[in-house]
């Protein structure tokens, strides 16, 4: 078990008092056979409690794609509720991964995903002489749950998914 998780690892730097949020709510759809994916656009709001209440706020319109692994046969579409630990929007930005599944009765199904994403450095030289630069120092960012309600099409009521995703879009704020 690593106590220092919730902190990466970092528990002199890094803090969390129970107060480093984002909250997010918004729109998906995704589905698959073997293999599958998901889209998803939502309205994002963080806070960091490192900062008093009327500061350290971050808000932004995000979008997020994935695709991999999918373990059942269906298609939903639907709307989410999603929680992480980023203490600010901006964080929840490239690349991550996202673990879960769903249950439909007739034609309304519920999901749950445990989701994720990562820090990373670019370093314009890395890869040596006359390369164009790679990624870095990759490392577990922030984690959290996204809980997703719509409507199925039924054929195969339970399925699970693993699959790796990238979020973009425009954020404002710490």
């Amino acid at each position: 078990m690593n106590l220092y998780q919730y902190v990466g690892n970092n528990p002199v730097n890094l803090v969390d008092p129970l107060g480093l949020w984002t909250i997010g709510i918004g729109v998906q759809a995704g589905g698959g056979w073997v293999g599958g994916g998901q889209v998803s656009v939502g309205i994002y709001v963080g806070h960091d409690s490192s900062d008093s209440l009327s500061s350290g706020w971050s808000a932004g319109f995000l979008g997020t794609v994935g695709g991999g692994l999918y373990a059942g046969m269906g298609v939903v579409a639907g709307g989410f509720a999603a929680y992480s630990n980023a203490d600010n929007v901006c964080q929840l930005k490239g690349p991550g991964w996202a673990l879960g599944g769903s249950l439909a009765v007739g034609k309304w199904g519920v999901g749950l995903e445990k989701t994720g994403s990562f820090n990373y450095e670019w370093d314009p030289g890395y890869g040596g002489e006359g390369q164009h630069g790679g990624i870095k120092n990759v490392t577990q960012g922030p984690t959290g749950w996204t809980l997703s309600g719509g409507i199925s099409d039924g054929k195969i009521p339970v399925e699970g998914h693993g699959f790796g995703t990238w979020t973009f879009g425009g954020t404002i704020g710490k």
